[in-house]
C-alpha cells in the first residue's frame, strides 16, 4: 500500500517462462526474484515558489511547477527552472533507486 507517509514500496516479483505446447516441458532453472527499488530509475519532485516555472532537466523540457518526475534514470541530473519576470534558478538533483528525491526553490524577481 502507498500513501503519503510511505510514498514508495519495494516488491519482489517472480517471474518464470511461458511454456510452448509445441516443446518438451520448461526445464529452466528458477526465475530470479526481482527487487523493485533496484531499477535504473528512480523519482524527482520539484516545487517552486511561486509555482507555474518551466522545470529543464539536463536541458530538456520536462514541465512546470509542481512537477514529480517519476522515471528519470539514475545519477546527478542538472536541473533549471524559468519563470518569465523572475531569474532562472540552477541546481542538481542525484536520483537514486527506491527514494524519491525533491527540489524546492524560491524565484527571484
Amino acid at each position: 500500500m502507498v500513501s503519503p507517509d510511505k510514498p514508495s514500496q519495494a516488491i519482489a516479483v517472480e517471474l518464470a517462462a511461458a511454456r510452448s505446447r509445441a516443446r518438451e516441458p520448461d526445464r529452466a532453472k528458477p526465475a530470479a526474484k526481482v527487487d523493485v527499488a533496484t531499477q535504473s530509475v528512480g523519482s524527482l519532485q520539484v516545487d517552486s515558489r511561486p509555482a507555474g516555472a518551466n522545470v529543464f532537466v539536463d536541458g530538456k523540457p520536462a514541465g512546470k511547477t509542481p512537477l514529480v518526475l517519476e522515471s528519470l534514470r539514475l545519477g546527478d541530473h542538472g536541473i533549471r527552472l524559468e519563470l518569465e519576470g523572475y531569474r532562472p534558478w540552477n541546481s542538481s538533483a542525484r536520483i537514486t533507486a527506491g527514494a524519491r528525491s525533491r527540489l524546492a526553490a524560491s524565484l527571484e524577481p
